[in-house]
């Protein structure tokens, strides 16, 4: 029994379908086989072999071949990388989307008045919420790709908006106490209940 394998990973989509069906008898023809099951690469590391394992038991699966592999030349190790570095990237660029329109809704706040305690605390769990993405897309950077760096730039541009989102909060409601307080003394002063 063979103790080792090649992987071949191709995109053929864009090929005439003659090129498609040569390219697949050649390498059915060098023994090569197309099970019938999905693929996922993983850079590799122990901790996540041992979660890929826990996860294919926990799940209900006709079948799985777990596999160790890495590319057989440069090139193919750099085009690896770059597949998984655009797909970091979209994610990030996804979350960055998401924080200009969180900061776009504190504009929006600011600019109609709706500037309160309630607003400000549902501010804070949006952020809470992108903060936490970020670190879900983080924990699987392995490269810190370029657009990691413009996420946590907004992330902290978003943190300061939001603080200065609460102190105004904070203020508005001073002043409100402070206008009700003056109010009402001028109440008691004059011997009258305004409404």
């Amino acid at each position: 029994m063979p103790e080792k394998f090649l992987i071949v990973l191709y995109d053929s989509s864009n090929s005439p379908s003659r090129i498609r069906v040569k390219l697949w008898r050649k390498l059915r023809n060098l023994g090569g086989i197309y099970p019938n099951l999905s693929l996922c690469l993983i850079p590799y590391r122990k901790e996540v072999e041992r979660d890929v394992e826990e996860i294919l038991l926990d799940s209900e699966i006709n079948k799985a071949i777990i596999m160790i592999s890495k590319p057989l030349k440069r090139k193919y190790a750099k085009e690896l990388f770059e597949i998984f570095r655009e797909s970091r990237n979209r994610e990030y660029l996804e979350l960055l989307e998401e924080c200009e329109e969180f900061l776009r809704e504190i504009r929006e706040n600011i600019e109609k008045g709706n500037v309160s305690e309630e607003e400000a605390e549902e501010l804070e769990n949006a952020l809470e919420s992108l903060e936490k993405w970020f670190e879900e897309i983080k924990a699987k950077d392995y490269w810190n790709t370029r657009a990691r760096k413009r996420v946590e730039s907004k992330l902290r541009e978003c943190r300061l908006r939001l603080q200065s989102f609460i102190t105004e909060a904070l203020n508005r409601k001073i002043r409100r106490h402070q206008c009700c307080d003056e109010d009402q003394a001028n109440e008691e002063k004059l011997g009258i209940s305004l409404p």
